[in-house]
């Protein structure tokens, strides 16, 4: 499979703020992939992060991500299928960075996701949904 994202050295405890859907039942955080920011759905089920076509466009036109090797993932409604996949220079939550971080490629329109995986990776966490905060380390 792939390896795990290095880490340069461990960051102290920070919070970042979440955002709940009118719902209650998604929870969003702001991630830096590279120079860009964008907001991905925090998921119990994600193996990792996997990130929507037009995500990947961007980071590639960069040059902050590569293409590497594809996988075989299975989805939320059970189907298994095989998805690109690219290595993300650097991601960062807060102040926690991770570097060389694996991603599947999602269609255009899928969900960026972030997966408890890669969240684990950064460390300790909470979700707070009452503060409204992910607390990291």
């Amino acid at each position: 499979m792939t390896s795990a994202p290095l880490r340069l050295r461990p960051s102290p405890r920070t919070s970042t703020p979440i955002y709940l859907d009118p719902d209650r039942r998604t929870v969003r955080v702001d991630v830096q992939l590279g120079s860009i920011t964008r907001r991905l759905v925090i998921d119990t089920g994600a193996t990792g992060l996997s990130l929507p076509q037009w995500i990947v466009d961007g980071l590639l036109a960069r040059r902050e991500a590569r293409a590497c090797e594809s996988a075989i993932y299975t989805l939320a409604n059970g189907v298994s299928e095989l998805r690109r996949g690219i290595r993300v220079w650097s991601v960062s939550l807060g102040r926690h960075t991770l570097f060389d971080v694996y991603a599947s490629v999602a269609p255009h329109g899928a969900e960026p996701l972030l997966g408890f995986p890669l969240l684990n990776q950064v460390g300790r966490f909470t979700i707070d949904t009452v503060a409204g905060v992910l607390i990291l380390g």
